[in-house]
Order: C-alpha cells, then structure tokens, then sequence
C-alpha cells in the first residue's frame, strides 16, 4: 500500500484501481468488515418477533397456554406479567427518545473501541460510514420496537465495553487518531500509534487474525 501512495499518490483514480487490484490479487473484500454486522441482522429480527408474537402488547395472552399445557396458577407463577421497569413500559417502545440515544451512544463507542483506523481513503469512508451507519439503524429501531429489547441491547453494549476495557487493557481505538489523510505530495501523515500495552493486547491481536481470516474466504 505504501508503494503504491508513493506511485500513484497524485491521481487518486489511478489509485485506487491500483489498491483494488491489489485487493483482489490478495483475496480480500473491502466489504468483508459488513458481514458480521449483516450476520446478526436476522438474529435480531427473529428475537424481535419472538417477543412481538408471544407477548404482543397484551402479556396476559400468556395465560392461554394453560389450556394446552399447564393449569392457570402454574403459568401465572412462571410467566411474570409485571412489564413496568424504571419509566419503561417493556412491552411498548420508548418514545422519550433516552433509550434510542443510549443504545446508538453504547453501540458507537463499543465499534469504536475495536475498529482500527483505515489507511486506505475508500476503506476508511466504508469503515466511517459503517460505524455511524450501524448506530443511528438500531437507534431508529429503538423508537418502534418494544423498549424491553432496546434495553436488552444497551445492557449487552455495556457489557461488552466494559470486557473489552479490562481485556484490551483500555479504551482501544477510541482514543486512537483517525486514519492519516494524504497531504499535499500524496504521502500520508504520520500519526501516533497505540501505547504498547494495546498493541500488545492477546485480545487484539486475536481480533486482528480473525478479520484477516474473513477478508480472506
């Protein structure tokens, strides 16, 4: 990559028929960062339906399953009907818009923590609108979904940053700068690495393998 900004850094079209060429002479899909993002999509989708076909916006239709399975008193004992949380009513969705900030505020820092600065101008416009793309989607869905699986969401997002804090030892490459642009002459600028102790991190090496190992296939 570095050869090839040294090349043909003063015509960017030229460029970037280069990089993919390259792209495709190694194997990898500049796309190939999307697909563990669209892989969760039908997950989602299944756990939203689940929810909406088995408590709906009535959670006493529960209580028919005594007619097919149990008596009346044991489903009432299993299945608590209480849907209220905090302000939230779980079965309905959240419309003082606090649970839509917090689950594209949780969901954007967690990416950040974990998506390295790109290089490349097209990779890096791909990753930059991936990452705001992603958080301002499950936001959006935040608003008509039932507020009990957006706080599920947010619970997971935090959970997930705070292992990757202990873990990675930090906040990863949140604190990182962004990718260097090319300057005047075409060649990047440098900026600041990682302090050794993340760049050294078992987890994001582990993390770095495995995207390498997608592009890949």
């Amino acid at each position: 990559m570095e050869e090839l900004k040294k090349k043909y850094g003063k015509n960017q079209q030229k460029l970037q028929q280069e990089t993919m060429k390259l792209y495709k002479e190694a194997g990898i899909n500049p796309l190939g960062c999307l697909w563990p993002m669209l892989i969760q999509l039908p997950i989602w989708i299944a756990l939203y339906q689940s929810i909406m076909q088995a408590l709906a916006s009535t959670p006493e239709n529960l209580l028919n399953l005594s007619q097919h399975l149990y008596s009346w008193v044991a489903v009432g004992q299993a299945v608590p009907l209480n849907e209220q949380f905090l302000w939230l009513q779980l079965s309905q969705p959240d419309r003082n818009l606090i649970l839509a900030i917090l689950v594209g505020g949780t969901m954007w820092v967690q990416q950040k923590m974990v998506t390295p600065p790109a290089t490349d101008p097209r990779q890096r416009s791909m990753t930059q609108m991936t990452t705001m793309m992603m958080p301002l989607m499950f936001g959006m869905f935040t608003l008509s979904f039932p507020s009990g699986l957006a706080l599920y969401w947010v619970v997971s997002n935090i959970i997930g940053i705070v292992i990757q804090y202990f873990v990675a030892g930090g906040w990863g490459y949140l604190r990182a700068p962004s990718a260097p642009k090319p300057g005047p002459d075409g060649k990047a600028v440098p900026v600041r690495k990682l302090p050794q102790s993340q760049q050294e991190s078992p987890t994001i090496k582990k993390a770095s393998k495995q995207k390498k190992d997608l592009y890949k296939r």
